[in-house]
């Protein structure tokens, strides 16, 4: 059925195209987030700009790095970083020397250090130490005290103008800077821009980006021809990526594509249909970021189709619920599979969904469709169209003539010997023989596909350049030697008499039968002597096999509507007084 489906697929492409209504499926980007890092943002691009878009982010980064190396190691940017600091230092000393001349005036010397300012008591001109304080009278230390807490509050003011002074040197370092940054990368970020002005998302990121680069530009510099801090780290090991914001992650790239993605999906998991978190172990545990999320089927198959299998998608636990909310939601979330079950995960991402558009076929059996149909309310709401697979076609010679083209098709695929004319002969009486219907052909062309292939092998057995039609015929009854070992055994049981059957004479009450052994890709006949015996009693007609527990249901009905054929054929005016039984014997 898949087979079938993708080539009627390709075929309405393939006209779609032809006619130039053909749309190209388009790229999807997830790049980082400035406001919610553990969130990263998907962009929609036209098909191609991915690519380009992660190759003109790795350009720009190097281009920002050297640029802003460069601008950082100018003699320009030390001597205004130099003038900027002195003219700090100068207004922080003229703080300093006035208070020193207050404090000496109240008699106190001022001692600045890292921790702080500490007052010193003057005695003719002289620091006093702690023995010298101690050894004055009371009301001294009293005085001095006194006088201290009057000078220990201008101190405090003096701090905080200090304080102001080293802020606002450190506001003009980073104005400085973000100038200095500002020169450096407002050209190279504006190339970019201009090339991508027409997709206004990706402008939005390439504005917000620049701004990240103002605002984090020491991460780009190089101090003293050594890496910066973020670089050495990342060369110790492995690190989180300082320069994350500029990596862009082409998840879903279509710049080959010359029309709509056709996916089969074999193994539909939660991770090949819904995309994968990767991570990398860091510190002990686990970290992950937008760089690490790969694409499943569903986001491989947007704009345009997917075949799944019904049983294999309800086998894989989640892939039913989660492809049902797609279908619901129309867009598809990159989750975690172990958080569907209440579990914790390491460092979990939220990427923002993807919307989809695609053309979902489900291939099955009847029974599950009907059971989903029974028991899931909204099956019949999101699978609207069922098609059936008939498993035989009309044996016309218009049917012939596309058998023979299968055979060559087939032959040509495969890189198979071509077949003459007796060989595809057998192989579509071969095929009436599958069905039981001389009128009627197998459309099981999987089964087809192994015959061609194995009468190939036997043609190349006997170094035949085509294969023929005892090749055909050597394919099919090797097969059966494959698959008839009970056949052959119940033959040999019959020919020694312990499977008893007449097949001369006639016996009143005795019939012989035949019943189908069916074992899936073989089937053949068993003979049954059916035996009936009769005798006086109103039991009506009893099945052995029945009352024993052997027969089917089938046989069940059969004998039961002989019971009523009986009845209706000889009582119809009096009652039937008969009794009866009927048994496969030796079943």
């Amino acid at each position: 059925k898949a087979t079938a489906i993708l080539e009627y697929i390709q075929r309405t492409v393939e006209r779609r195209r032809q006619a130039g209504a053909l749309p190209l499926p388009d790229d999807w980007c997830y790049v980082y987030n400035f406001d919610e890092p553990d969130r990263p943002n998907a962009l929609r691009l036209p098909p191609g700009v991915g690519r380009n878009l992660r190759d003109q982010l790795e350009e720009l980064l190097s281009a920002v790095r050297d640029s802003v190396s460069r601008a950082f190691a100018s003699e320009e940017y030390e001597h205004q970083k130099r003038e900027t600091l002195e003219g700090g230092q100068q207004e922080a000393k003229r703080i300093m020397d006035q208070a020193q001349k207050q404090a000496e005036e109240a008699g106190f010397l001022l001692r600045f250090s890292p921790v702080g300012v500490a007052l010193v008591p003057l005695v003719q001109g002289k620091p006093m130490n702690a023995e010298q304080f101690a050894a004055l009278d009371p009301a001294q230390r009293q005085e001095i005290e006194s006088r201290q807490q009057r000078v220990m509050e201008a101190v405090g003011e003096v701090a905080e103008r200090l304080r102001a002074v080293e802020r606002e040197a450190s506001q003009k370092l980073r104005q400085l800077d973000r100038q200095v940054g500002e020169t450096a990368v407002a050209g190279l970020f504006d190339s970019v821009i201009s090339q991508n002005e027409a997709h206004s998302e990706l402008v939005r990121f390439l504005e917000r980006l620049r701004e990240f680069t103002l605002a984090n530009v020491d991460l780009f510099r190089d101090r003293d021809g050594q890496p910066g801090m973020a670089l050495a780290l990342a060369a110790a090991g492995p690190q989180p990526d300082p320069f994350l914001a500029f990596r862009c992650n082409v998840f879903v790239d279509n710049s080959q594509a010359r029309g709509p993605p056709t996916v089969v999906e074999v193994n539909p998991t939660w991770t090949n249909l819904f995309g994968k978190l990767e991570r990398r172990a860091h510190l002990g545990t686990y970290v992950s970021d937008h760089t690490m999320l790969k694409p499943g089927a569903v986001q491989r198959a947007n704009g345009g189709y997917i075949i799944l299998n019904l049983v294999d998608v309800l086998s894989k636990p989640g892939s039913w619920d989660g492809l049902k909310r797609v279908i619901r939601t129309k867009e598809v979330r990159l989750e975690d599979p172990l958080e569907q079950y209440g579990l914790l995960t390491p460092q979990g991402l939220r990427p923002e969904p993807i919307p989809v558009d695609l053309k979902l076929v489900m291939t099955g059996d009847p029974m599950a469709y009907f059971l989903l149909s029974a028991y899931d309310e909204e099956f019949w709401e999101m699978f609207k169209v069922k098609a059936d697979f008939d498993v035989q076609i009309a044996r016309t010679p218009e049917n012939g003539v596309a058998y023979a083209g299968f055979i060559c098709a087939c032959c040509q695929r495969e890189g198979l010997r071509h077949f003459d004319r007796m060989a595809v002969a057998k192989v579509i009486e071969q095929s009436s023989r599958v069905v039981g219907d001389q009128e009627k052909l197998s459309a099981r062309f999987g089964q087809i596909r192994d015959l061609i292939v194995e009468a190939d092998y036997w043609a190349g057995r006997d170094d035949s350049p085509i294969v023929k039609g005892q090749h055909v015929e050597r394919a099919i009854d090797e097969r059966v030697y494959r698959l008839n070992l009970v056949e052959e055994r119940i033959r040999e049981l019959i020919a020694r008499g312990v499977i008893m059957v007449d097949v001369t004479g006639s016996v009143v009450g005795q019939v012989n039968g035949l019943s189908v052994l069916d074992f899936g890709e073989f089937s053949f006949g068993r003979p049954s002597r059916i035996t009936a015996r009769t005798f006086m009693g109103q039991k009506g007609v009893t099945s052995i096999d029945r009352e024993s527990q052997l027969s089917g249901r089938l046989h069940d009905k059969g004998v039961l509507t002989l019971s009523g054929y009986l009845g209706w054929k000889y009582a119809q005016d009096k009652p039937l007084s008969l009794s009866a039984s009927i048994s496969f014997e030796q079943a």
